[in-house]
């Protein structure tokens, strides 16, 4: 038995009843019976088929990352463009999270992050108290990623994705308070 929806599809023979936000071309049956028989017939055409859903499904990010691939993740993209990959782009690209800014992730990322401590400024934070994965945040303008090891990791302008060197620090993206945030699921 045809549910209400599909008789509906099947008995809108008159273009003019077809809802304006409905694209037409989606209720003509006799392009969809083509492209099926097609589908069915053709090796060449089913393969692609496949091959594109399959490579589509690979191309989505996952809905969450270990920290371990996360903390690869963040590595593998040294070298990359700032304009490519901003300081918030990178973290969120390398854990594979909606867009996030700096600002954005300063109160918590919409709850996906958690503040572990805020120290005055980034001289008085003890690297020994983070995890790699780690996020510090600078007072909401610019964020950079722990890896461990006391390594840091951002994105700026000058040099893209790299190591954050103790004499950029001095460097007014630095200066005031700094949060440790820590992904919930991770």
């Amino acid at each position: 038995m045809k549910t209400k929806a599909a008789k509906t599809f099947m008995e809108w023979e008159d273009r003019s009843k077809v809802p304006e936000c409905v694209p037409v071309i989606l209720f003509d049956r006799s392009l969809w019976s083509k492209f099926v028989g097609l589908f069915k017939r053709r090796k060449a055409v089913r393969a692609a088929g496949l091959a594109f859903a399959a490579l589509t499904l690979l191309a989505l990010p996952a809905a969450s990352v270990s920290k371990s691939d996360y903390v690869t993740r963040l590595q593998s993209m040294r070298g990359t463009s700032y304009w490519t990959e901003s300081c918030s782009q990178f973290i969120c690209v390398a854990k594979r999270h909606a867009q996030c800014s700096a600002l954005r992730m300063w109160s918590g990322c919409g709850g996906d992050l958690d503040v572990i401590q805020e120290v005055e400024s980034f001289a008085k934070l003890n690297l020994g108290s983070l995890r790699a994965g780690d996020v510090l945040d600078f007072r909401g303008v610019h964020v950079a990623a722990y890896i461990g090891h006391g390594e840091i990791m951002d994105s700026v302008p000058e040099r893209g994705v790299g190591t954050l060197s103790p004499s950029e620090t001095s460097d007014s993206w630095y200066s005031g308070k700094v949060r440790i945030l820590r992904w919930r699921k991770s």
